[in-house]
């Protein structure tokens, strides 16, 4: 009795291990490029594993699926466009198809002018998986958590809604700082506008998009002056130009109508950036 009572537990376990380490199926990214399909290549993935260059494998298995990596996203659109989201760090790339060596064909993210990488894709317990080679040599996979938004340029993790990140190298004119801030204004109107689309709405969070304004039931603020983040300062080439985009984001916000509170706070907030949007063009 007690050495059937082991055999069967090693079994299980036998069993149990068998099945965590089957390799997924891998998939032509081809295969995925509509964008209206359920398992289509773009939207906002979410890394769930790093493996180490030394340990890559040729394809991952159930393990993978139990990853718990910190927030960071790669986030794919069909126009060639997408964006690696790293906190509140965005990194744009674009993609583009190729012919494999064995005449297949391929995607391709373009980095940089010197580096690239190629996207795999994998299918694994009815799962989708997404792969690519980092600059260091380790694999990157990532699992859809996401789709994109039904027009895809009002996505707030579309390239076009995050120009405001991009770091002043040289100085700007007062003109670039007020498109830099219509730019920050728009990104949150469609954060918010994401979160009541149908039928893919998404949970509403700012997490990665913290800036200077300040979010509440059925209202949107801005922080005191004194209390500016370094990421805030970052997106300009000195203070002075961080405080002149406070300033006219101040006046913006102050433009903005003022509206019945309803149930729906996010609701709320949408209607009052579209107000606020509405009369900066």
């Amino acid at each position: 009795m007690p050495n059937s009572i082991i055999f069967t537990f090693l079994l299980i376990v036998t069993c149990i291990s068998c099945s965590e380490n089957e390799p997924a199926i891998k998939l032509e990214v081809e295969s995925l490029w509509d964008e209206n399909q359920e398992n289509s290549l773009f939207g906002i993935w979410k890394r769930i594993k790093i493996v180490p260059k030394e340990k890559n494998r040729d394809r991952p298995t159930r393990r993978f699926l139990y990853g718990n990596e910190k927030d960071y996203f790669l986030a794919i659109f069909p126009d060639r466009k997408g964006a690696t989201v790293d906190n509140t760090d965005f990194r744009f790339f674009t993609w583009k198809k190729i012919l494999g060596e064995n005449f297949e064909k391929e995607i391709k993210i373009i980095w940089s002018k010197n580096h690239s990488s190629q996207i795999e894709m994998y299918e694994i317990d009815g799962k989708i998986l997404l792969s690519h080679i980092a600059y260091d040599g380790s694999k990157m996979f990532y699992e859809k958590k996401m789709e994109t938004t039904k027009l895809v340029i009002e996505d707030p993790y579309h390239p076009e809604n995050n120009s405001w990140r991009n770091r002043a190298q040289i100085k700007l004119s007062d003109s670039e700082i007020e498109d830099k801030i219509d730019n920050y204004l728009l990104h949150y109107k469609y954060l918010f506008k994401a979160s009541l689309e149908s039928p893919n709405k998404r949970t509403f969070t700012n997490k990665h998009s913290k800036g200077i304004i300040q979010t509440f039931k059925s209202q949107i603020g801005i922080v005191e002056k004194n209390k500016i983040g370094e990421d805030w300062y970052s997106y300009f080439y000195d203070k002075n130009e961080a405080h002149k985009a406070y300033d006219i984001l101040q006046n913006k916000l102050k433009s903005k109508k003022k509206l019945k509170a309803t149930d729906d706070w996010i609701l709320d907030n949408y209607n009052i950036m579209e107000s606020i949007t509405e009369s900066n063009e």
